[in-house]
């Protein structure tokens, strides 16, 4: 599914999200990143340095995402 734009977009509309939703059928931004794992995490800063990075699934109590929510709250707080 999320290879089709057009079923894409209807269930982002279907959810109100009025966010960016990239698609990467080629997977060249997937290649670019070097992911090895899914899902992967990474928090970018406004100039668009990732400043962290979070492999597997993270749930909330999990040390490893505690850690991923501070960083993400201090970059918040920038």
């Amino acid at each position: 599914m999320e290879e089709q734009r057009e079923r894409v977009e209807r269930v982002a509309k279907m959810y109100l999200c009025d966010y960016p939703i990239m698609l990467d059928n080629d997977n060249q931004y997937w290649k670019a990143l070097d992911i090895i794992f899914w899902p992967s995490y990474f928090l970018v800063d406004r100039s668009g340095n990732i400043v962290k990075n979070a492999y597997g699934e993270m749930r909330k109590g999990f040390g490893r995402t505690d850690k991923f929510e501070e960083a993400l709250a201090e970059l918040i707080s920038q």
